[in-house]
């Protein structure tokens, strides 16, 4: 479940959709710190993820030109 809302959340992303990918990286780190083992890579990228999305919704908003770096895929 972990990599299935991290990957949503890459999708997401790339459409531009912030906030959606926000929510399934959001899900994917709670899962993650929940069910896998302490500093378990998947639930590394997935708070990354989770910043830099952040980031870039925070940066549309000033800038419509703006566009995000990619995320990590898995």
């Amino acid at each position: 479940m972990v990599i299935g809302f991290y990957n949503v959340g890459v999708a997401e992303e790339a459409l531009e959709q912030y906030e959606a990918a926000t929510e399934a990286f959001r899900n994917a780190v709670a899962l993650g710190e929940k069910y896998l083992p302490p500093n378990k890579q998947v639930t590394k990228l997935a708070k990354k993820a989770l910043e830099d999305v952040k980031l870039a919704n925070i940066l549309s908003k000033q800038n419509s030109s703006f566009r995000p770096m990619s995320s990590v895929e898995f």
